[in-house]
């Protein structure tokens, strides 16, 4: 387990943006480094042509770093990402931990982090804010900084590299330390609703169903509930041949039509 040997801790808000900070002084070259105006190049160096765009090329601010102070120690933590699986799209919080065990107070300027290809360290997948932190740091003391960082939400589920490294100077030099330089594992966000969690539902369901009907028959095997019996309707009509919708058809031609025959008369015998 990684020991918090910081005794001061400075919490960098996610939305901070690049800010040029007078205390720090990148390497010669950066898009960083800080310019003269017009009028102090011209006044002090007269007789120095100008430098065209063609002869600058500006530098990425971790390429070419300075060397690390000796004396100093640097390490890590990940609170909530221990197994350094991060989920696109979703803030990470890296801890830098930064002692200084040198003989003279170091400033710790800027910390800055990079998403880079596994296979390619010098492909840039992703460039993070440079965070200005401006904490001067004693002889024998330490410092805790928290670094936050969004992956991208389109990366695909597989391994990256992320290193992060913190600027500070002393006594008029420049140095930096890459306090984090692993691979961590990109997945993607769990989706609100997919057919394992349809699955689920499904089978609850049925489960309550099923213990619902088995509650229902053994109450009905106690007594405690009766079955209810459906009784059948039959429907009754006439029958043909005796009064009904037929009745005032009879002694007509169309009453024998529909197939009811007159009664035959009894003929009393003479005797």
């Amino acid at each position: 387990a990684t020991e918090l040997f910081g005794s001061r801790s400075i919490r960098i808000p996610a939305s901070q943006a690049f800010l040029p900070c007078r205390s720090f002084n990148p390497p010669a070259g950066s898009f960083a480094e800080e310019a003269t105006t017009a009028d102090d190049a011209s006044s002090a160096n007269e007789d120095v042509p100008p430098v065209t765009s063609a002869e600058y090329v500006p530098r990425h601010p971790l390429t070419d770093m300075p060397a690390e102070a000796d004396g100093v120690e640097t390490t890590f933590l990940f609170p909530d990402n221990e197994d350094f699986t991060c989920v696109a799209g979703q803030q990470v919080e890296l801890l830098g931990l930064f002692r200084n065990g040198g003989d003279v107070p170091l400033n710790v300027s800027a910390i800055m982090g990079s998403l880079n290809n596994p296979y390619d360290f010098r492909s840039y997948i992703q460039n993070y804010s440079m965070k200005m932190v401006g904490v001067q740091v004693p002889p024998g003391d330490d410092l805790t900084i928290s670094y936050p960082f969004t992956p991208d939400a389109n990366l695909h589920p597989r391994d990256f590299i992320v290193a992060v490294t913190v600027f500070y100077e002393g006594a008029g030099e420049v140095y930096s330390s890459t306090f984090f330089n692993s691979s961590i594992y990109i997945v993607e966000a769990p989706s609100s609703f997919d057919l394992q969690t349809l699955f689920v539902y499904l089978l609850i369901l049925a489960v309550g169903g099923g213990i619902v009907f088995m509650s229902l028959r053994g109450l009905q095997s106690a007594g405690v509930v009766k079955k209810t019996k459906t009784v059948k309707r039959v429907e009754t009509g006439t029958s043909k041949g005796t009064s009904g919708e037929n009745e005032w058809l009879q002694g007509t031609n169309a009453f024998y039509s529909s197939g009811s025959k007159p009664k035959p008369k009894k003929v009393k015998k003479k005797n």
